[in-house]
């Protein structure tokens, strides 16, 4: 199945580098599972780190990120990472497994399309983000 990214998403890439967007609308073509870009995914501002830095520290939630966006800057507050949500049979899936098979896609067309190597969250040893793809 054929697929092409939702104007919501599109929307929230505005401000990402023009190299990761054709990477997701590539790679959004012939995916083995559907995703967008998440609330948030996308370019970034101060404010915007500020506040998810706050999720699980001073806001309740889980810590979401490291960058607190102004001593440590997010890849997201320069145009250069995205965050996707996938789905499984329409609905919203954290499933590891569908996460790996859309990230090793995206890393593929990045790779084979680009010549771009392609960052995954989900490889980081220390603090994985399986949501997050960077250049």
């Amino acid at each position: 199945m054929a697929y092409t990214l939702n104007n919501r998403s599109l929307v929230r890439l505005k401000g990402v580098n023009p190299s990761l967007i054709a990477i997701a609308t590539t790679a959004k073509i012939d995916t083995p599972y559907n995703f967008e870009i998440a609330d948030m995914g996308g370019f970034r501002t101060v404010a915007d780190q500020k506040y998810l830095y706050a999720s699980g520290r001073t806001r309740p939630g889980k810590i979401v990120t490291r960058a607190d966006g102004v001593k440590k800057l997010s890849n997201h507050q320069s145009g250069n990472a995205i965050d996707i949500v996938c789905y499984d049979n329409g609905k919203i899936t954290w499933d590891e497994k569908v996460f790996k098979e859309v990230a090793e896609h995206l890393k593929k067309v990045a790779k084979d399309y680009y010549g771009i190597q392609l960052k995954w969250g989900g490889d980081w040893i220390t603090f994985r983000e399986s949501p997050h793809f960077e250049l």
